[in-house]
């Protein structure tokens, strides 16, 4: 186990995510852009808050933001983003990547 994986654990995701840089591989390490987030964990639904709101903050017609979702509890209906921006659930997990513009 890595040491950065074991200071996310200790610590949790909120503080040890570099914000500025999310989807940079070599400061959120191992996964940069990638995300699978536990949602019964206040920590890792703070995380997809902040993915929510960069995502709408960074929306471009036809190039989505937030890609690849699955989310494990059930499917992810087309205004999920919007639904979620107002109350992230707390069961299951959420995959997926932030897609950033070239």
């Amino acid at each position: 186990r890595s040491e950065a994986a074991s200071l996310r654990e200790r610590l949790g995701r909120c503080h040890v995510l570099d914000w500025r840089r999310f989807g940079d591989a070599a400061t959120n390490t191992p996964d940069g852009a990638k995300f699978k987030l536990d949602l019964t964990k206040h920590d890792e639904r703070q995380v997809a808050r902040f993915l929510l709101a960069l995502a709408r903050k960074e929306a471009q017609p036809e190039e989505p933001r937030l890609v690849d979702c699955v989310w494990s509890s059930g499917d992810l209906p087309a205004a999920w983003q919007e639904d979620w921006a107002a109350e992230v659930p707390r069961e299951g997990t959420l995959s997926g990547a932030y897609a950033f513009s070239e």
